[in-house]
């Protein structure tokens, strides 16, 4: 379901579980059109969405590996074709893991970065 063009648009990365899924419940109760981005937990994503346009909320799900600079370009252009606009992104998206720090390598670290930092750059940079 498309947005009518007076409808703000939302893009929350990491939106289908937890706090995300939290936000994307926000933004569709307070009458945005939501595109939800999902990695793994598409499923979960798929049931908000659902569930948001059963309430009349328009939606779409978006799949993307964000620390992939091409994937989440071409999200973040997908969402805007879709809706034709993108007037906030809430970057929930983020990886971690637990473990004491002797044990954390620089692999480990690169990804983080990856994910928790750089994809928020670039997703603020092509949105914007």
């Amino acid at each position: 379901m498309s947005a009518s063009p007076s409808t703000q648009v939302a893009l929350i990365t990491g939106g289908a579980v937890r706090v995300g899924r939290a936000i994307v419940e926000a933004f569709g109760g307070r009458g945005y059109a939501v595109a939800i981005h999902a990695n793994r937990s598409v499923e979960q994503a798929q049931e908000s969405a659902d569930q948001l346009a059963q309430r009349g909320v328009s939606t779409l799900v978006v799949l993307a590996e964000i620390q992939e600079e091409a994937a989440l370009r071409g999200m973040i252009d997908h969402v805007h074709s879709h809706f034709g606009r993108i007037d906030v992104l809430v970057n929930n998206a983020a990886i971690w893991s637990p473990q004491p720090l002797e044990e954390v390598t620089a692999a480990a670290v690169r990804k983080y970065f990856e994910v928790n930092t750089l994809a928020t750059f670039v997703a603020c940079q092509h949105a914007g």
